[in-house]
C-alpha cells in the first residue's frame, strides 16, 4: 500500500514537471547565472 501511494507521488511530481519543464528550465537558468554572476 505504501510503495503504490509513493510511486503515484513520485508520478505526480514527474509529471508536474515535465508540464512545467520551462518553467523549470527557466529557473534554473537565472539560479545559475545568480550564482556564476
Amino acid at each position: 500500500m505504501r510503495a503504490a501511494l509513493g510511486a503515484e507521488a513520485v508520478a505526480g511530481v514527474v509529471g508536474f514537471l515535465v508540464q512545467n519543464r520551462h518553467i523549470v528550465d527557466e529557473f534554473t537558468v537565472t539560479e545559475i547565472r545568480a550564482v556564476h554572476s
